[in-house]
C-alpha cells in the first residue's frame, strides 16, 4: 500500500500496490482520477554492485528494475537528483549510464533512490 495525496481536494488516501496493465486509480474521497505515473513493469530482486561516484567506491543494492531504470537501496550519503552514475551489473545485463530521479531517506544511515537510464 501506498499513501497518495489528491491534488483536488488535498486528502490522503492509500492505494494498492502498482499493478501492471492499471493506468489510472482514483481518491477515495473526491473520486478523482490520478494517471499511473509508472509505464514499465517492474522486476523484484536483490542484485549487489559497486559505483563510482566523485572518486569514491560505493556499494547498493538493486531492489527492482525496468527497461527504463532501477531502484537502489544504499549506505552512507544519499544521491541528489539528478546525480548520474554508471551502473554496470553483468547478472542483470545492465550497463547502461542513469539519472538519480529521486531519494528518499531511510533511518541515518540508509537511503532508497530512483534512477533512470540515460
Amino acid at each position: 500500500m501506498a499513501i497518495r495525496i489528491c491534488p483536488r481536494c488535498k486528502k490522503a488516501f492509500y492505494r494498492a500496490a502498482y499493478r501492471a496493465g492499471r493506468d489510472f486509480y482514483l481518491c477515495h474521497h473526491c473520486k478523482y482520477c490520478l494517471l499511473n505515473e509508472r509505464t514499465h513493469e517492474r522486476k523484484k530482486t536483490s542484485v549487489y554492485f559497486n559505483f563510482t561516484i566523485q572518486r569514491k567506491k560505493r556499494s547498493a543494492t538493486i531492489t527492482d528494475y525496468s527497461s527504463n531504470g532501477v531502484r537502489i537501496a544504499y549506505k552512507g550519503d544519499f544521491l541528489s537528483v539528478n546525480t548520474i552514475i554508471d551502473i554496470m551489473v553483468d547478472e542483470l545485463k545492465i550497463q547502461q549510464q542513469a539519472k538519480t530521479v529521486w531519494t528518499k531517506q531511510i533511518g541515518r544511515l540508509k537511503a532508497v533512490s530512483g534512477l533512470m537510464f540515460l
